[in-house]
């Protein structure tokens, strides 16, 4: 392990809200992400449950929507739910908690009660392939977290020195959460985003693309002028080029995703002044969006909208 990732110290700017980040850089940055980067890494390099993992791979959006479902109704918003599978998911991937009294589980945090819908007992059809026959899978929950928490005690059989080298530095940090066997497969599953990351950074280079920003596995891409620069044809030239890149860095299949950055627009007509004074929706939406962050973003002047950052 070399590389991981960079921990801030106080005000974490990737925990800013997403359509904060996009107000402030849709103008001028794209976002370079990894699809499913985790669950590639796992499945690449970690045999227990590998299998299990590569299906979920091959069907993972379908699979999220079914499963979204379940938790929150056919009716429910489609995109807000499979955002809400996403979060589950990176739990359950890094052995998290999902239910319980926890003010931070998954459960609590989208309003399902402990005792309904429950994770353990819920399967869904894998869907069949274009032209595909036959008996369809079935993709088991309960099947999928025990093999997480397999990989990870598969990957502690086999690196001991590690665990006791990250469970010695969680003592002397004073880390209270004191999972070493968690951090250890997060340093690993990290290694993988540092060396896509990398590689990103090199193919931007080489293409022109200015780098703004690094997070996790992704990279924001400075380009004045996004709109109008970047094409639906430029768009999927840079997914194709950096995807095959870190595919051959990495030795596995990882698709990049080049996706615009596009404030929802209640969060854009709140920004630019277009809410009405009255209009207390709109300013429950700032409340809510910055409640628990110490700066916000001020436009000053015409001159300031050409400049990343403005006092």
């Amino acid at each position: 392990i070399c590389g991981s990732r960079e921990y801030s110290i106080g005000v974490d700017p990737f925990k800013t809200p997403k359509h904060v980040r996009a107000i402030a850089l849709a103008r001028f940055c794209v976002e370079l992400d990894d699809s499913a980067c985790y669950p590639r890494a796992r499945a690449a390099f970690i045999a227990a449950g590998s299998e299990l993992c590569r299906l979920f791979l091959r069907h993972r959006k379908p699979l999220m929507r079914q499963l979204g479902a379940y938790f929150f109704g056919a009716d429910a918003d489609e995109d807000e739910v499979y955002g809400r599978m996403k979060v589950l998911f990176n739990l359950l991937d890094m052995d998290g908690s999902y239910g319980g009294d926890s003010k931070e589980s998954w459960r609590r945090r989208f309003g399902l009660r402990d005792g309904e819908k429950s994770l353990d007992d819920v399967s869904v059809l894998v869907p069949l392939a274009p032209g595909e026959h036959g008996p369809q899978q079935r993709f088991d929950m309960r099947a999928y977290i025990a093999a997480q928490a397999d990989a990870t005690a598969w990957l502690v059989d086999r690196m001991p020195a590690q665990r006791e080298f990250v469970a010695d530095f969680l003592r002397r940090s004073g880390d209270s959460r004191n999972f070493p066997e968690r951090t250890l497969k997060s340093y690993c599953l990290q290694e993988a985003e540092f060396v896509s990351r990398c590689t990103k950074v090199v193919m931007c280079r080489r293409l022109g693309i200015g780098v703004a920003g690094l997070w996790h596995d992704g990279v924001i891409a400075s380009v004045h002028g996004a709109d109008e620069v970047c094409s639906e044809a430029r768009l999927a030239e840079w997914t194709s080029v950096l995807s095959d890149a870190c595919e051959r860095v990495l030795g596995y299949e990882q698709p990049v995703e080049v996706k615009r950055m596009k404030p929802e627009p209640e969060y854009v007509r709140v920004a630019t002044g277009a809410a009405s004074a009255g209009d207390s929706h709109g300013a429950s939406l700032v409340d809510a969006a910055m409640a628990k962050h110490y700066a916000c973003l001020l436009y000053t002047s015409d001159a300031a909208d050409d400049l990343l950052c403005v006092d």
